[in-house]
């Protein structure tokens, strides 16, 4: 999933925004903002992989709040949005910006740029770890110090506000990928996205429950915890278990 914030100063277009992204499968909405210098502050600190970020805005526009997202040095993946295509050509003009949409928003054209941007996400990982070995251990912090947890002892991963947390059966610990990445990375080990803020291993599932709206509860063995499966999820954990 893209972890994904979007920026525009018109209420009613950043909640349309928001609707029809909310529908797709491989969007992660961490943030929304109508100011952009807020949105800076935050991008800056959560690290996103999306941002959709409209061009006309007062106080900073979309193509200067684009510069300075690139000046972050961050991997961010940014498509502007505007009701006026001859700005958006502009802006689309300047490097490292991956598209542009013109409003009304259609859910169709917003599939087809999160889809591309996707799949050139997934061939930039792919080349990465083709390039390297991938460490078999998670790194998280324990008292200001850095330790290695073998992935089979990690219970799930969760949210704590912006926070990665790692669960063991004795313990909790701090990690600095996001969800997202521990998604990728652990696919083969056992590891299931059921919620945009739970990472399970699935060694470590007892029972699972029908829940409200078509989706499930999953209760973990040693303890009481219980974690939702999203809708978003139901339908994968239904082909994983053949249920």
């Amino acid at each position: 999933m893209l972890r994904t914030i979007l920026v525009d100063d018109e209420p009613l277009s950043l909640e349309a925004l928001s609707f029809l992204l909310n529908k797709n499968e491989n969007i992660e909405l961490i943030g929304k903002y109508t100011d952009p210098l807020e949105a800076l502050a935050n991008i800056k600190e959560t690290k996103p992989e999306l941002v959709f970020l409209d061009i006309q805005m007062p106080e900073l526009d979309g193509i200067s709040a684009a510069q300075k997202i690139m000046n972050l040095g961050l991997k961010i993946h940014i498509v502007f949005t505007t009701a006026f295509d001859q700005y958006a050509v502009k802006a689309f003009e300047m490097n490292e910006v991956d598209d542009y949409i013109v409003k009304p928003f259609s859910e169709n054209r917003l599939r087809l740029t999160v889809d591309r941007i996707t799949q050139r996400l997934q061939n930039t990982r792919g080349k990465q770890n083709s390039a390297k070995q991938i460490t078999n251990k998670i790194a998280v912090w324990s008292n200001n110090s850095i330790i290695l947890l073998a992935p089979e002892t990690i219970q799930y991963f969760t949210m704590d506000g912006k926070k990665v947390i790692a669960r063991t059966t004795g313990d909790v610990y701090e990690c600095n990928a996001s969800l997202t990445d521990l998604e990728y990375n652990l696919e083969n080990k056992g590891f299931f996205r059921c919620h945009k803020g739970f990472l399970i291993n699935t060694e470590y599932i007892d029972k699972i429950f029908p829940w409200v709206h078509s989706t499930y509860m999953i209760k973990l063995k040693e303890n009481n915890t219980q974690i939702p499966v999203s809708r978003h999820y139901a339908k994968k954990l239904r082909d994983m278990l053949g249920i």
